[in-house]
């Protein structure tokens, strides 16, 4: 079904099986904002980077570097949509594109894209912030990939990765042509709304914070805040920006809970008690957070989408067909993310039953229900695909 960008199409599909990691998304919108940056970098105003298929890593202004799925995306606007590929396989940039998740939570480098004003000075970015092309790139240098030559990754736009001599146009092979799909999808060219998962990453960003706060309260706590800040600076990264900044875990509080137990395994008593103090302190932040109850709105985001979908079958056979491959994807995206936090959840119970920390009790029940959430999110797609290949 694959069709060529010369035929009309209503509707542009992303086919998740085509992606590469180390791919490249490039879009824009017609939001004045995305007009604005067009001046300056011509086709596209926006750059997104796969990490592994159907999952793409982005910086974008109210969230700073999240990830998104690309099933369920589409696009109006052909010509809005574009999607580079490296020329030659390259081993190293598929390893560094999946681990492109360290970046997450990283804020968004609104002053640096002052750099591409004529005229205007380069601007420090003491906490790695990133802006869209520059995290791209970033990805790629970092596996020995420079996409422009003698520019650096906060040097480069979208109009320079569109022309990079390293890369290829492979959008024919990716988009797919399609006359009817069901109202759920979003579409890309109109920009995509903040989603659950952004609203997981601030927050965990925000009690992060707090709790290292509440640590550099406590002198006896020097040691551990002294090794955490030898971390930080290694990147460049600050207390604000404590996400990946010290290239741990992904998540802020992963990060966190290593510290505690950094604090816990120090076999002086007045350090267990200052451990269980801040994690005490850690616990009751995250339970005013409402950080408990995003499992459940992920749930509640998702489970009406996925029935409006099951109610809104196309009538042709290709259409049923195109879809049900939509959801296959789906389901495949469910099975490696309940095999990835089912091993964090054991994780977390592990390390609860090792110390009286109790904010990894948290967390191994947090996993719990979003174990649950994916299951059931697999379940409605199951019985969805189900009845696309028995209409």
């Amino acid at each position: 079904m694959k069709t060529s960008a010369n035929k009309p199409a209503d509707i542009w599909l992303f086919d998740a099986n085509a992606l590469q990691a180390g791919d490249i998304l490039l879009s824009t919108t017609d939001a004045k904002a995305s007009e604005a940056i067009r001046v300056v970098t011509g086709q596209f105003s926006h750059a997104a980077v796969c990490v592994e298929p159907p999952v793409f890593v982005e910086a974008v202004t109210r969230t700073g570097v999240r990830v998104f799925n690309v099933v369920g995306l589409a696009a109006k606007k052909r010509p809005m949509v574009c999607v580079m590929r490296l020329r030659k396989p390259d081993a190293q940039l598929t390893a560094f594109a999946r681990t492109a998740h360290r970046y997450l939570a990283r804020r968004y480098f609104t002053e640096g894209l002052k750099r591409f004003v004529p005229g205007h000075p380069n601007v420090p970015n003491p906490d790695r912030a990133f802006f869209c092309s520059q995290l791209v790139a970033t990805v790629y240098a970092k596996a020995g990939l420079p996409l422009v030559a003698r520019l650096r990754p906060e040097q480069i736009h979208p109009g320079h990765i569109c022309k990079s001599d390293l890369l290829r146009d492979v959008s024919d092979e990716v988009l797919i042509a399609a006359k009817d799909i069901p109202g759920w999808f979003a579409f890309v060219d109109e920009g995509l709304k903040p989603s659950i998962h952004d609203v997981e990453m601030e927050t965990e960003r925000v009690v992060s914070c707090a709790v290292i706060r509440k640590a550099r309260e406590s002198p006896l706590l020097d040691r551990e805040l002294n090794e955490f800040d030898r971390l930080l600076a290694r990147v460049n990264a600050t207390d604000t920006d404590i996400g990946t900044g010290y290239g741990l875990w992904e998540h802020p509080l992963h990060n966190m809970m290593y510290f505690l137990g950094r604090i816990w395994n120090r076999p002086e008593s007045q350090f267990r008690q200052a451990a269980i103090a801040l994690d005490n302190f850690l616990a009751q932040t995250l339970l005013t957070s409402g950080y408990l109850g995003l499992p459940q709105a992920f749930h509640n985001e998702s489970e009406p989408r996925m029935k409006i979908a099951a109610a809104q079958q196309p009538g042709s056979p290709a259409e049923r067909q195109l879809l049900a491959n939509l959801v296959q994807q789906q389901i495949d995206h469910c099975k490696r993310t309940l095999k990835s936090d089912e091993g964090w959840r054991e994780t977390y119970q592990k390390w609860s039953n090792e110390t009286e920390l109790q904010s990894r009790r948290l967390f191994a029940d947090i996993r719990l229900a979003g174990l649950e959430r994916y299951r059931r999110e697999w379940q409605h797609a199951e019985q969805m695909l189900q009845a696309l290949q028995t209409s």
